[in-house]
């Protein structure tokens, strides 16, 4: 910001909602996962209440019926362990919010953390293995390269607790399904909470998609309305105000351009297709491409927005 002044730039900060929205679905998955927010929706929409031979009754604030259809297993977050792989920015917001539940929060990655970022964030590390052997959440947002392909396989899901939860709000990738859906049949882990896939949408033949125990979300952990529609367009409005032609104080810095997946609020010569400047995510071969802000060129830019 200094720098800036010193300049005559302009300088505006944005809050990096991408990793508030991931932090947020992240925590939801998990409560979904233990306290049977799926079966519960299921039984109360289905009128299970009938099978069991129930009767309703006129509630007050003392005559009531808790879990009227009797299901099984509801526990809480509070008190629980949760082991984060690789505590980056997304991650530590995930951290920051299971605090709030007092959640005791453990995390691997290559390098550990120095003992003073690791106390902000009351984290302890723990080798993979041990790990995944005592938390009671494993949560994945780790980006899928060939080193994470299958992270998570057969192996690794025998040493976690068989009442252990596996969250994944990375990529599909980062799973062997096939190894998962076997181990949610045969109970070596309890519950899955999955957003992401291989393969999306989550095809029909997928194993995961008819288990009771698997709770699923149609990759949707990094956009909300906001995100996606009008506080995007609002968001991109702070950059219209510095590109090209629209400010006379030209300064020539450098800056990056916003995660709007649909462009909003830009003009359409800022657009380009994803796969015409982004190698790492091509699209297939015939494949409509997903349009994206085009990486600004640094004779372009009249002010820094940070």
């Amino acid at each position: 910001m200094a720098a800036a002044r010193e300049i005559g730039a302009q300088a505006a900060t944005m809050p990096l909602m991408l990793n508030a929205l991931v932090a947020e679905h992240a925590l939801t998955l998990m409560l979904c996962c233990i306290r049977k927010a799926i079966p519960g929706h299921k039984s109360v929409t289905e009128g299970a209440y009938l099978d069991l031979g129930a009767e309703p009754i006129v509630t007050s604030q003392w005559d009531m019926k808790t879990n009227w259809t009797v299901i099984e297993g509801i526990s809480e977050l509070f008190g629980t362990s949760v082991g984060i792989v690789d505590l980056g920015d997304i991650e530590m917001d995930i951290a920051t919010l299971c605090r709030a539940f007092n959640i005791k929060i453990f995390y691997y990655q290559r390098t550990p953390h120095l003992k003073e970022e690791e106390k902000a964030f009351d984290a302890t590390y723990l080798p993979l293995e041990k790990l995944l052997a005592e938390v009671d959440f494993v949560v994945l947002i780790i980006p899928h390269t060939p080193k994470t392909e299958g992270i998570i396989g057969t192996k690794e899901l025998a040493g976690m607790k068989p009442t252990a939860t596996l969250i994944n709000v990375g990529r599909g990738g980062l799973i062997d399904e096939d190894a998962l859906a076997e181990a949610l049949r045969g109970g070596v882990i309890a519950v899955a909470g999955l957003d992401v896939y291989r393969r999306e949408p989550l095809p029909e033949s997928n194993p995961l998609r008819p288990l009771p125990n698997v709770v699923p979300s149609p990759h949707t952990r990094g956009g909300s309305n906001r995100s996606w529609g009008g506080g995007c367009a609002g968001r991109s409005g702070k950059y219209s105000e510095v590109l090209p032609g629209r400010n006379t104080n030209r300064r020539n810095l450098l800056m990056r351009p916003p995660r709007c997946s649909n462009g909003a609020g830009f003009p359409p010569e800022y657009l380009v297709p994803r796969s015409s400047w982004d190698p790492a995510n091509q699209e297939a071969p015939g494949k409509r491409a997903t349009p994206r802000i085009a990486h600004w060129r640094r004779a372009e830019v009249s002010n820094i927005l940070i």
